[in-house]
């Protein structure tokens, strides 16, 4: 008979093996829904940031080609977010509705930093984006994870 790792006393085969956790497995799980998220942001990022500047280049102002750019990488970034990073179906109401949620959140979070923290606090311009830049993607990560995908899975 075989004994536990961590313990003499125990035998190995007298539990279950789909109730003790494998936790390298879900480390390398957890570290690569992050890549897979960090991979996503960056592409959505460039996406939008190509597609406004096209837009500008093509005539539009540049409020309209921010609203273009930004719709299309929001839904682009729904789609990726949730079926390669999160692995869940699309066409899901409630997630749909908590996402857009997050995005709202993250809105009034990066307002609030750029508009009044920063300018508060005396920083730059420069120094305001940057924080909302930091903080955007860990705030959407943990609010993607423990509540708009985490839902779904159930």
């Amino acid at each position: 008979m075989a004994t536990d790792v961590l313990s003499d006393t125990v035998p190995s085969d007298t539990v279950p093996s789909d109730t003790v956790p494998d936790r390298p497995r879900t480390m390398r799980t957890d570290r690569d829904q992050i890549l897979r998220f960090c991979v996503v942001g960056t592409g959505v990022a460039g996406l939008y940031l190509g597609l406004f500047l096209l837009g500008v280049e093509l005539g539009l102002a540049e409020a309209a080609a921010n609203i273009i750019s930004l719709g299309c990488a929001v839904v682009v970034q729904y789609i990726a977010q949730t079926a390669w990073t999160f692995r869940r179906p699309l066409a899901v109401p409630e997630q749909i509705l908590r996402f857009a949620c997050t995005i709202g959140l993250g809105f009034v979070v990066s307002t609030l930093i750029t508009a009044h923290v920063g300018p508060h606090l005396g920083w730059p311009p420069a120094l305001s984006g940057a924080v909302v830049m930091l903080w955007l993607p860990i705030q959407n990560y943990v609010m993607f994870r423990i509540w708009v995908f985490a839902a779904a899975a159930k």
